[in-house]
């Protein structure tokens, strides 16, 4: 199986949360923030349900894949 570079990284919640911000620093600051406490909350409610960062991130789809650009 041929596994790109992006599966292979090791998230983090602050490297995943950093990653969003750098994709949607030009929404009106209002945006931004509500962007920002989304991702935050499901990332809280991932590692609530036991699940690592890189599952959360598996679940979510990386930053890169997101439509939020």
């Amino acid at each position: 199986m041929n596994l790109s570079k992006e599966s292979e990284e090791i998230w983090t919640k602050e490297k995943y949360l950093n990653d969003i911000q750098s994709l949607i620093m030009t929404y009106p600051e209002e945006k931004m923030k509500e962007v920002m406490m989304h991702y935050d909350r499901r990332f809280d409610l991932g590692v609530a349900y036991g699940k690592s960062p890189n599952e959360i991130v598996t679940y979510l789809g990386t930053p890169k894949r997101l439509s939020i650009h």
